[in-house]
C-alpha cells in the first residue's frame, strides 16, 4: 500500500465513515457492562479528544475511564470521535477559546512561530540522536547550546500552543462528554435489551426443538 492509499484511508476509511461508525457502535452495544458504565467510558474518550496530548489519547481515555469507573474499551473506542474530520474544528475552537480565556490575542503569526519552534526541537533531537550512532562527537558547548535551544523552544511551544489548547479544550470537552453520556445511555440500553431479547428467543427456539426431538425419539421407542 502506497502513501497515497494510506493517507486516503486516514481521511476516508475503507467502506466509508458510516461503516466505521457503525462498527464502533456495534462493538459498544456488545459490551457486557451496564449502559451507564459504558457511557461513562464514552464520555471519557470524547473528553480527551479535546486535549492537546496527541498520541496519548488512548492511554488518557483508559485512565480517566478507570478513575470514574467507566468501561475502558468504550473509552478507547470513543477516542475515534477525534479524527481528521473533527480535529481541525476541535483544535481551532480550543485554541480560540483558550487564548480568549487567558486574555490573549489570537495571532496566526504566533502559532506559526510556535509550530516552527516545535519543528526545530524535533530536528535538534533527531540530530543529537543521530550523532550517537555516527562518528560525529558533539562538544560541551554544542550540547549546552542544544539544551538552551531545546528548553527555549519547548517553553515557547507550551506557552503559545499547548497551554491555550489545554485551557480552551476543557470546557467544550466537558460539555461534549456530558452530552455523549446522556445521549448514549438510552441508545446502549435499547441495543442491549434487543440483543438480550434475540438471545432469549434463540434459546427458547433451541429448547423447543430439543423438546420436539425428544418427543419424536420417545414416540419411536414406544412403537412395537
Amino acid at each position: 500500500m502506497g502513501w497515497w492509499q494510506s493517507a486516503r484511508q486516514l481521511f476516508y476509511p475503507k467502506g466509508g465513515w458510516s461503516r466505521a461508525l457503525s462498527y464502533i457502535g456495534h462493538r459498544m452495544s456488545r459490551l457486557k457492562d451496564s449502559p451507564h458504565k459504558v457511557s461513562r467510558g464514552i464520555a471519557a474518550g470524547v473528553f480527551v479528544c479535546f486535549t492537546p496530548f496527541f498520541g496519548f489519547h488512548f492511554f488518557l481515555a483508559a485512565v480517566i475511564a478507570f478513575i470514574i469507573r467507566g468501561n475502558v474499551l468504550s473509552a478507547i473506542l470513543a477516542t475515534f470521535f477525534g479524527n481528521p474530520l473533527t480535529f481541525p474544528f476541535i483544535s481551532w475552537g480550543s485554541l480560540r477559546l483558550g487564548t480568549f480565556l487567558l486574555g490573549r490575542d489570537f495571532s496566526d503569526a504566533e502559532f506559526k512561530s510556535s509550530r516552527n519552534s516545535f519543528n526545530e526541537v524535533m530536528y535538534e533531537i533527531y540530530e543529537n540522536i543521530k550523532s550517537i550512532f555516527t562518528s560525529k562527537v558533539s562538544s560541551w558547548q554544542e550540547t549546552l547550546d542544544f539544551i538552551n535551544i531545546l528548553w527555549s523552544n519547548i517553553f515557547e511551544f507550551i506557552n503559545i500552543f499547548l497551554l491555550p489548547y489545554l485551557v480552551g479544550g476543557l470546557i467544550p470537552g466537558f460539555m461534549f462528554a456530558i452530552l455523549f453520556y446522556f445521549a448514549s445511555v438510552p441508545i446502549i440500553s435499547v441495543y442491549q435489551n434487543r440483543r438480550k431479547g434475540r438471545l432469549r428467543q434463540k434459546w427458547v427456539t433451541i429448547r423447543e426443538r430439543a423438546v420436539k426431538a425428544k418427543a419424536v425419539i420417545d414416540y419411536e421407542d414406544k412403537e412395537p
